[in-house]
């Protein structure tokens, strides 16, 4: 049940989200750093840090554990730069 819960609470704040906020949301949930986020939407990386920042903030009104979501995307993108290496 708490999945369908996160679901529906995470379906909400996409829609909260302004569209550039949402594609740089979804960028960083497939593993890109923010400076590759910020080339592939042709913007800076400081735009991507900031829409980053309105992100955080709108996460935590709405009470998800912002540092564990933290924590968990640069896991990712530690593993993502770890296969780029092998490779």
């Amino acid at each position: 049940m708490a999945d369908v819960a996160d679901t529906v609470a995470i379906r909400e704040l996409l829609g909260r989200l302004t569209p550039r906020q949402r594609e740089v949301c979804l960028l960083l949930a497939d593993g890109r750093r923010q400076v590759e986020a910020a080339r592939m939407m042709g913007i800076t990386p400081q735009s991507v840090n900031y829409h980053v920042k309105c992100i955080r903030k709108l996460l935590r009104d709405k009470g998800f554990d912002v540092e564990a979501l933290r924590r968990r995307q640069s896991k990712s993108s530690r593993r993502r730069r770890r296969k780029v290496q092998l490779t």
